[in-house]
């Protein structure tokens, strides 16, 4: 059932207006009033520059014209009322555009923002602020407007694995942008080495950390997320960085990693090392031995328990200094 009645609201901008409205079963009361299509908005969403109802019957000149707006408020030439700020700040907030009219905008100091569409893309990630609404993210399928404020500053960032290569925000001035925008550049590093990771005691290591930008970043080493420092079989260089381990042993299996600084933020790559603890010819002989009851007896000092615990005596290092695997041969030779 349809009531028809003369109400008394207050708005946002402090007015007392009259307006003849029908309160529909289906809206919430007071609070709310009915759309000339369909649905319902809140009384306080009236003549506030955006078109709540589907035709925009919330925001007539009939029903706004009434409207009184404070000394903080810009009046939209329909009635409504939006934010002192909203003025020529290149956002259009009354919704017949009446904030941004070339007759009172001409002499507003304003920048363009209209090139941000073309270059606020993957991976460039754009950020406008603004003296008085705050940060907001721009994007490319964002509808960005022709122009902002004095003082309002466009922050640069880069999708991760890209580093940024120029400034990193621009400010609006009477003179224009202060800065270009710039570039994201490729900057994970990238870390070569030999397609079999797999290396024999006594062989050696290298490795390239190569960055695909013309940066000059920091480079640290590290191994299984320990730095890694230069010594007498450790070798790093810088042009190129390079890493050379040289007569590896078990112990520098591990993860390697290299990683560059770039502008204060780390990109890493790793690489998997694997240093086989025996030779292929270094085997056990199980008809001859039980290995791991020579292992636990710690009996592969003894000569004959070598020859036939090879491997197993390689593993649990239980080997003499003095003897090495032999490939030629039984497997085991003396030095």
């Amino acid at each position: 059932m349809h009531q028809p009645r003369f109400i008394l609201f207050f708005s946002s901008a402090l007015c007392l207006c009259f307006a003849y409205e029908e309160i529909d079963e289906l809206c919430n009361g007071w609070s709310q009033m009915k759309c000339w299509s369909t649905g319902c908005v809140k009384i306080s969403d009236k003549c506030n520059g955006k078109r709540d109802c589907a035709e925009g019957s919330d925001e007539t000149k009939s029903l706004c014209q009434t409207v009184i707006c404070t000394d903080k408020e810009f009046k939209c030439d329909y009635g409504a009322c939006v934010p002192g700020q909203s003025k020529c700040n290149g956002i259009m907030e009354c919704w017949d555009g009446s904030d941004e009219r070339a007759e009172i905008c001409d002499n507003t100091p304003y920048c363009s923002m209209y090139f941000l569409q073309y270059v606020c893309i993957y991976p460039l990630i754009c950020y406008s602020q603004q003296p008085y609404n705050g940060s907001r993210k721009l994007m490319a399928d964002n509808i960005l407007k022709n122009r902002t404020k004095e003082s309002s500053v466009i922050h640069f960032y880069c999708s991760e694995g890209y580093a940024l290569e120029g400034e990193s925000s621009s400010e609006c001035t009477s003179q224009g942008w202060t800065n270009t925008v710039p570039k994201c550049v490729m900057a994970s590093p990238i870390l070569t080495l030999d397609a079999n990771n797999t290396y024999m005691p006594g062989s050696s290591i290298a490795m390239t950390c190569a960055i695909p930008a013309k940066l000059k970043p920091t480079i640290t080493w590290t191994k299984d997320k320990t730095p890694l420092l230069a010594t007498d079989r450790l070798e790093i260089t810088i042009e190129p960085h390079t890493l050379v381990l040289s007569n590896v042993t078990v112990e520098d299996s591990g993860t390697y990693s290299c990683i560059a600084k770039i502008f204060g933020n780390d990109h890493v790559n790793e690489k998997r090392v694997i240093i086989e603890s025996h030779k292929a010819d270094c085997i056990d002989n199980k008809y001859f031995a039980n290995c791991q009851l020579i292992v636990r007896a710690n009996y592969c000092y003894h000569r004959y328990y070598q020859k036939f615990c090879c491997k197993s005596c390689s593993e649990n290092e239980k080997l003499p200094k003095e003897v090495q695997v032999d490939p030629i041969g039984d497997g085991i030779r003396k030095l």
